[in-house]
């Protein structure tokens, strides 16, 4: 998926380079996408999107919250006619695309806590849509077998997790608030705040737990890995993580006027947490790297599925 992708025809990122070469990891692969995103984003101006009949560029970056719908949107305006350009980004790119109106649009800005900063900052540069889905949460997370049920006993207990907190993405929401939020109020200063990436936060969990070990991550719900592990989050007696929060698309100014038809598409979206969670699974976990449209197309094969995506459109 070499980013951007144009009318959906996609290369793996992976598969650049001499024959035989090996394939590049998640990590690798997202990494070199975010690298040519950001590169695409800032080389791209209003002036080379003249044409916005049916042409559309959205943003998304490496998180299943984001990865899912994107490739679910990229293949139901597909579908009704638009050339539709995933752009693979870090999120302030992203949001800094659309606000300057390089991008689009994209899917799940988290409000109010996670995506503040960039919500405040391009608050006059972008428009808000409704709300698709309504109870995400940051969440620190351990395995079920760890014996720890609050954040607050982590100090105590720091040498139990190797003195780590397993985190993702440097520039998340969800690692801004564990950073600036969690640590200190928890006094956990003295710990190694690992922020890498959301795929390393995966392979190190799914590590830790084939030998029983110790893990604490930097989690949110929803996310497919709480119905592949047994998992438990923990408390947050102090409330840094904040609370339920909605995922909003976000778009760039005049959008609305531009595609009042997508605009109002976007406008029905929404999804149950089994909805949400299932679509992650089937589209991301279970299709695997690359092959997040043929993931979508499986779930949307499902009869249910298909009608609840068709009642958006309307």
């Amino acid at each position: 998926m070499l980013y951007s992708s144009r009318n959906r025809s996609v290369v793996p990122c992976g598969s650049v380079g001499p024959r035989g070469a090996r394939p590049l990891s998640r990590r690798g692969f997202l990494k070199s996408c975010a690298f040519a995103g950001a590169a695409l984003l800032g080389a791209t101006t209003l002036g080379g999107c003249a044409d916005r009949s049916n042409k559309l560029r959205m943003g998304w970056w490496a998180q299943t919250d984001s990865i899912a719908p994107s490739y679910l949107w990229s293949q139901l305006l597909s579908e009704r006619g638009y050339e539709v350009e995933m752009i693979f980004a870090d999120q302030g790119p992203v949001f800094e695309g659309v606000a300057g109106a390089s991008l689009d649009f994209a899917l799940d800005a988290w409000s109010p806590l996670t995506h503040k900063a960039y919500l405040e900052k391009y608050q006059d540069d972008f428009d808000l849509l409704d709300p698709w889905y309504r109870t995400a949460t940051l969440n620190w997370t351990v395995p079920s077998y760890v014996p720890i049920d609050s954040i607050d006993q982590i100090a105590e207990n720091a040498g139990l997790f190797g003195n780590r907190i397993v985190g993702i993405e440097p520039g998340a929401g969800l690692t801004d608030t564990s950073r600036n939020q969690v640590i200190p109020d928890y006094g956990l200063e003295d710990m190694d705040f690992v922020d890498a990436s959301t795929t390393a936060m995966l392979s190190e969990l799914d590590r830790s737990i084939s030998r029983e070990e110790p893990i604490v991550v930097t989690l949110w719900h929803p996310h497919w890995a709480y119905a592949t592990y047994d998992l438990k989050d923990l408390a947050d007696p102090k409330g840094s993580l904040g609370f339920a929060e909605s995922l909003i698309p976000f778009v760039r100014l005049g959008f609305t006027q531009d595609y009042p038809d997508v605009a109002r598409w976007l406008n029905n979206f929404e999804l149950t947490d089994a909805q949400f969670s299932d679509l992650q699974k089937v589209a991301v976990e279970d299709a695997g790297i690359g092959h997040e449209d043929e993931g979508v197309r499986r779930w949307l094969d499902v009869a249910e599925n298909r009608a609840l995506a068709d009642s958006w459109i309307d």
